[in-house]
C-alpha cells in the first residue's frame, strides 16, 4: 500500500470553478484542499478500491496515466469530482460557515 496522500488531488480548485460554477471569478480560496479531498475519499476511493485509487493516484502524480486510465480521469472521474467538490462548499456556505 503506498502513500498516495502525498500526492495532488485529481482535480484543483480553478478547475472545480472553470467546470462547475457560473461565477467564474470565483475565489479559488473557497475550494481548500481539504474539500477536494473529502470529494475524493468519500465518492472516488470507495467506488474504484483501494488498488485502482492508488493506481491512479500514482499514474497521475507521474504523469503516467495509461490510455484507458487517461480516458476514464478526462470523461467520468474529474468532471464527477468538479460537482462533487461542489456539493461539499455548497452546505458550509448555505449554513454560513464559509
Amino acid at each position: 500500500m503506498a502513500n498516495v496522500r502525498q500526492y495532488n488531488n485529481f482535480v484543483t480548485a480553478s478547475e472545480v470553478i472553470a467546470n462547475a460554477f457560473t461565477n467564474q471569478a470565483t475565489d479559488t480560496a473557497l475550494i481548500s484542499d481539504s474539500i477536494l479531498d473529502i470529494a475524493e475519499l468519500a465518492h472516488i476511493k470507495p467506488e474504484l478500491g483501494l488498488d485502482f485509487y492508488e493506481e491512479l493516484k500514482t499514474q497521475n502524480h507521474n504523469s503516467s496515466l495509461t490510455t484507458d486510465n487517461q480516458t476514464l480521469m478526462t470523461h467520468y472521474l474529474k468532471p464527477a469530482l468538479y460537482w462533487l467538490s461542489l456539493i461539499h462548499i455548497s452546505e458550509p456556505t448555505r449554513l454560513g460557515m464559509i
